[in-house]
C-alpha cells in the first residue's frame, strides 16, 4: 500500500493484491469473516493503542514504539540483533 497507493477497502481490490502477493486468498478470506479472527484483530488493536499506536505502520519491540514506513529499517536491524543475540546464548 505504502509502494503502490491501492484502494485496499475494495474487496476486489484487495483479494488481487493478495493473489499478487502470492498468498492464499481463499483461506485468508474465509478467517477473516471468522468472530474468533475478528475478535483476535479488535483486541490487538487495543493493545497496540495501549502501547502508544496512533498510525500505521506501528510495530512496539522490546517495549519500544516504531511508528512509520520509514522505520522498517530501523525495525529489521533491532530484529537481527535479537536473533544474533538469541544465538549467541545458546
Amino acid at each position: 500500500m505504502w509502494e503502490e497507493p491501492r484502494k485496499l477497502d475494495d474487496p476486489a481490490i484487495f483479494i488481487t493484491m493478495l493473489d499478487e502477493a502470492g498468498l492464499p486468498v481463499e483461506q485468508l478470506t474465509r478467517l477473516a469473516r471468522e468472530q474468533s479472527v475478528k475478535d483476535r484483530l479488535a483486541a490487538n488493536t487495543q493493545s497496540a493503542f495501549d502501547h502508544g499506536a496512533f498510525g500505521l505502520p506501528s510495530f512496539l519491540i522490546g517495549g519500544e514504539l516504531y511508528f512509520g514506513k520509514d522505520r522498517l529499517g530501523d525495525i529489521e536491524q533491532v530484529l537481527m540483533l535479537e536473533a544474533a543475540c538469541r544465538r549467541a546464548a545458546e
